[in-house]
C-alpha cells in the first residue's frame, strides 16, 4: 500500500470519505470526474464541460484529529514535557512526533463542506451523453480544512518537530494554525501542508446500472481500481 492509499484509508476510517490527493494544494471542485487510481481520485475534468450546472451549498462542518497508531507524540514547553500547550505567546514550545509504522500521517483540521445539491438531477443529465462512461465518478462533496495541519510519511522511524511560541504550537493541535512554526523531519519523503486552506476529502458517485446514482464507499475501490487500469486507453479517444 502507497503513501497516498494510506491516507485515504485513514479519511474513509474517521470521516467515511475518499482522499484529495495531494490534499491542500489540489485544485478539485464539486463536479469534477474522473477514475481512482491507487485508491484515490484522479480528475479528468468538470461536468460543466457538458454544459451541465453543478448548483452547491454549504454542508455541516468536521473535524478530524488523527495521528497514526503507534505514533509517540511528546510535548515541550521552557524545556519540559507537557501534556497540552498554554495558550501562551512568551514560552518557546517543541512538539515531536515519531512515526514507528510506513505510510503514517497527523491529519488536524477545521472542515468546511460544500455539497452538490441535486445529485439525482445531475446524474440524469449524465446518462443522456453519448460520451459518458458510467465507470467515471464525480464529487458531489468536498472537505476543506481551513489553516490545517497535514503531515505524510512514507517511511517507519520518521521523526518530525515543530518548534515556536507555545500559542502557536497549540494552534498546530487544535487544527487551526494562524502562524507557521518551523518544521524539521528526518526523511525528505513527506508531505506537508501547515496552515493552508484546501481541499482534503471527496464524496463521490457514480451512475449505478440503470443509471441513477451510486453513493460509493471504501468497498467499491477496489473494483473502481480494476476499471480504471481497463479503461486507461480507452478514454483518449471517448473524450
Amino acid at each position: 500500500m502507497g503513501l497516498a492509499e494510506a491516507f485515504s484509508d485513514t479519511l474513509h476510517e474517521q470521516l467515511q470519505v475518499y482522499a484529495a490527493w495531494f490534499p491542500v494544494v489540489n485544485t478539485i471542485k464539486v463536479g469534477d470526474f474522473g477514475l481512482i487510481e491507487s485508491g484515490v481520485f484522479r480528475s479528468m475534468g468538470n461536468v460543466s464541460k457538458f454544459g451541465i450546472e453543478v448548483v452547491t451549498a454549504s454542508g455541516k462542518d468536521a473535524d478530524i484529529d488523527f495521528v497514526s497508531e503507534g505514533t509517540t507524540v511528546t510535548r515541550f514547553v521552557a524545556g519540559g514535557k507537557v501534556d497540552r500547550f498554554p495558550p501562551v505567546g512568551d514560552l518557546e514550545a517543541k512538539l515531536e512526533l515519531e512515526f514507528t509504522r510506513d505510510n503514517s500521517c497527523m491529519i488536524k483540521a477545521k472542515l468546511s463542506v460544500i455539497e452538490m445539491q441535486d445529485i439525482h438531477g445531475v446524474a440524469k443529465k449524465l446518462k443522456d451523453l453519448n460520451n459518458w462512461d458510467n465507470d467515471f465518478k464525480v464529487v458531489s462533496c468536498t472537505y476543506s480544512g481551513e489553516k490545517c495541519v497535514v503531515l505524510a510519511c512514507r517511511e517507519a522511524g520518521t521523526k518530525v518537530s515543530f518548534t515556536g511560541k507555545a500559542n502557536i504550537l497549540q494552534g498546530v493541535d487544535l487544527g487551526k494554525v494562524e502562524l507557521g512554526p518551523s518544521f524539521e523531519s528526518t526523511s525528505n519523503a513527506c508531505f506537508k501542508s501547515i496552515g493552508e486552506t484546501g481541499v482534503v476529502g471527496i464524496r463521490l458517485f457514480q451512475l449505478g446500472f440503470f443509471g441513477g446514482p451510486k453513493l460509493l464507499g471504501k468497498e467499491g475501490r477496489k473494483s473502481a481500481q480494476i476499471k480504471a487500469e481497463m479503461l486507461t486507453g480507452k478514454l483518449k479517444n471517448d473524450l
